[in-house]
């Protein structure tokens, strides 16, 4: 979200020189853009926590219940279901480290 400031009093954003930053679509966008960089690094973790702990927990050999959530606790033993969504915290702080 980047503008820059161009003839007087007129700011542009630097990727697109047809949307001013002054006009409120701009700050409805950029409004999203903040709520969702703390939503998606918690959000998607802590559903996935929720989820796995409603519909998972003591049902992991059924069949269904793999076929839609495997890929999140398949590598673990029945009694560590969750480190999955650990793996997933995990991976996304570190990736969050080098985007700092």
């Amino acid at each position: 979200f980047k503008c820059r400031a161009l003839a007087g009093d007129e700011h542009y954003l630097e990727v697109d020189y047809s949307a001013n930053c002054k006009e409120p679509i701009h700050y409805s966008f950029q409004g999203f853009a903040v709520i969702m960089v703390f939503v998606y690094p918690l959000g998607i973790p802590l559903g996935s926590l929720g989820i796995m702990r409603q519909k998972v927990q003591g049902k992991e050999q059924y069949y269904e219940v793999q076929k839609m959530f495997g890929f999140l606790y398949a590598d673990y033993h029945d009694n560590c279901w969750y480190w999955g969504v650990l793996n997933l915290i995990r991976k996304l702080s570190l990736s969050g480290l080098l985007i700092l």
